[in-house]
């Protein structure tokens, strides 16, 4: 609480609405999809895992990014499972697309920008 009236002395009103903002909307979808404590994820990113992830313990994910499991594109059902571990910290603007199976392990920090797939966008000829 103390931090909060510091940052609301220090910056104003609107950054401490942001930040509330933040950890209410984490603390709902952590419990939608029963992950353990730790879980924060900020503003912008799009949690697109539906029932077919697995989260430990302090997963923070930045700003932008969109975490994503794909069951079913063009009519072809698929059975993604994507394992995040332990204390993984993803930066801004990642992407991750799993179709099949990903397994990012514990103590992982992913800069931003980074695009992790298991699947493609079909065949490109060349021309």
């Amino acid at each position: 609480m103390y931090k909060a009236v510091r940052m609301f002395r220090r910056d104003g009103l609107l950054p401490v609405l942001s930040t509330l903002a933040v950890r209410i909307r984490s603390e709902a979808l952590r419990r939608q999809h029963g992950y353990p404590s730790g879980f924060l994820v900020e503003q912008g990113t799009a949690w697109l895992t539906g029932p077919h992830a697995s989260i430990g313990q302090g997963l923070r994910v930045g700003r932008r990014c969109r975490i994503e499991t794909i069951s079913n594109h063009n009519g072809i059902a698929y059975t993604p499972h994507l394992k995040i571990g332990n204390r993984v910290s993803m930066n801004d603007d990642v992407h991750i697309g799993c179709a099949l199976s990903i397994t990012i392990g514990d103590d992982v920090l992913l800069a931003g920008k980074v695009f992790i797939s298991d699947h493609n966008h079909g065949d490109y000829s060349g021309t």
